[in-house]
């Protein structure tokens, strides 16, 4: 508890060094949850729970160390200072921006009905079908190994951000008051809409929290940047309470707690396939009267930790072959193409392995179901180099989160470059910084600035055939 108290102080410290620091606060509200539920609770895994005695006690000293390590890497970041860089600024202008935008939006939709044949029935049975006696056929993580493996699931998502992305970028530059602005807007909506809605029914509470933090962040830009307005206030100045920033706080703690409870509700509601919905409410009241946290959010994340400390001694199977940091550059790869190029099946990555091993501890490696855990990078840190793995990976977290706050507040609405949008699609990791594991952060970054590149290459295509043309105009005169 003394740790975790004295990271809060420093952190609340660091965030007064930052003109705005609300990315920074985020990410340090995320680690501040997850290290509080940690010592909690417990995950029950086929009514086995087996722990070694003192395994709570060094997690505990592990997350102290990511922790003080994340609070380091933001704090160099503050006292260098790094200048922001623009990078295809003529990306500024109303075509160009809805262009993008309607160009990623429909290879969004186009790989999303790819995944699933073009046949939505199909998509419903793959999500909701059920047996004969009404037990749901796969389970989640079972569903998305499945897709992980087939030669057409396509990764919509990596789309869709960055539609969404810069669609508000140009609502939020340009408005909606001309006629031709508010028809294309309501033409990409309703392109992106049906992968909205099946987050929503295939409870996919990753990325309902992904497209929440980039609609947050984009829509708080203004023509001017944090840096150029150079304004800062705090809760408390000169021993007096702000009024006006506590209104505020307020109300941002009610919209999360909504949220929150939004995604509670969706992580029960999918575990039946959206069948008895009264079940949810009564598994939630069992959960509050055997006083456990109302999701198993951060029990199977915390679980992770546990169980990289524990497979030390476990007398089970390690896995051989998973995306650690030496092969982390390769993650990107479709399954298809990663065995095409190097001749073998696809290792899992951390996460997935841990629910390979743990399957196999519990039931047999004789049982084929499916077990899934979102990576904490302090299991990840510590499957990799140990100690010095999780001290690595808390700086490089810190860096990451110091950069993102710095080269956002220098981002203005009427100085918009591709960087900018890169920076922006990058905030929806934020808030799962504590759960993702660097090879899923490292992917997604990549694979959302690098899926911009081919509407970018055709503006610039069509610009500078603008320009010859508009040359041989004037020497034609």
């Amino acid at each position: 508890m003394f740790l975790l108290t004295l990271y809060i102080i420093l952190s609340i410290l660091i965030s007064r060094l930052i003109l705005k620091s609300n990315i920074f606060n985020i990410a340090s509200f995320s680690l501040i949850s997850y290290w509080a539920t940690y010592p909690l609770e417990r995950l029950s895994i086929g009514d086995l729970y087996q722990t070694i005695d003192g395994i709570k006690e060094r997690g505990i000293y592990l997350y102290s160390i990511f922790g003080f390590s994340f609070l380091l890497g933001v704090f160099i970041i503050t006292k260098i200072n790094p200048p922001k860089v623009n990078v295809f600024a003529s990306l500024n202008s109303k075509n160009n921006l809805f262009f993008i935008s309607i160009f990623l939006g429909l290879l969004g939709l186009f790989c999303f009905s790819y995944t699933y044949d073009f046949d939505i029935p199909n998509y419903l049975d793959f999500n909701f079908g059920t047996d004969y006696d009404g037990v749901v056929k796969l389970s989640r993580a079972e569903r998305l190994s499945l897709l992980s493996k087939a030669k057409n699931a396509l990764p919509y998502s990596i789309f869709f951000i960055p539609s969404i992305t810069t669609l508000l970028i140009a609502i939020k530059k340009f408005g909606l008051r001309n006629l031709n602005n508010l028809f294309l807007s309501f033409i990409i909506f309703l392109i992106n809409i049906p992968i909205l809605f099946s987050y929503i029914i295939e409870g996919d509470r990753t990325s309902l929290i992904k497209f929440a933090c980039v609609v947050f962040f984009t829509l708080l830009l203004t023509q001017n940047s944090v840096n150029e307005s150079n304004k800062n206030s705090y809760l408390i100045e000169n021993f007096r309470l702000n009024k006006k920033i506590l209104i505020n706080r307020i109300k941002i703690f009610f919209i999360l707690l909504s949220l929150f409870c939004f995604l509670i509700f969706i992580g029960m509601g999918r575990g039946n396939g959206w069948r008895h919905t009264s079940r949810i409410f009564l598994n939630l009241s069992k959960q509050i009267e055997t006083k456990m946290l109302p999701t198993s959010e951060f029990r199977s994340v915390n679980y992770t930790i546990d169980f990289a400390l524990a497979r030390d001694y476990l007398n089970t199977k390690k896995t051989e072959k998973m995306f650690t940091w030496d092969k982390m550059i390769f993650y990107p790869l479709p399954t298809y193409v990663y065995k095409g190029i190097f001749k073998e099946k696809k290792p899992p990555n951390i996460g997935d392995a841990i629910g390979l091993e743990t399957k196999n501890y519990v039931y047999g490696p004789q049982d084929n179901r499916k077990l899934g855990y979102g990576l904490s990078p302090i299991a990840e840190g510590w499957i990799n180099s140990k100690y010095l793995g999780i001290a690595f990976i808390g700086l490089i977290y810190g860096f990451s989160i110091g950069l993102l706050q710095n080269f956002y507040n220098k981002i203005s609405l009427d100085k918009i470059s591709l960087l900018d949008i890169y920076f922006l699609n990058t905030l929806a990791i934020v808030p799962l910084i504590m759960r993702a594991g660097s090879a899923g952060i490292y992917n997604w970054i990549f694979s959302t600035s690098f899926v911009m590149l081919l509407p970018i290459l055709l503006v610039t295509i069509f610009q500078r055939k603008t320009q010859l043309s508009n040359q041989r105009k004037i020497q034609n005169k």
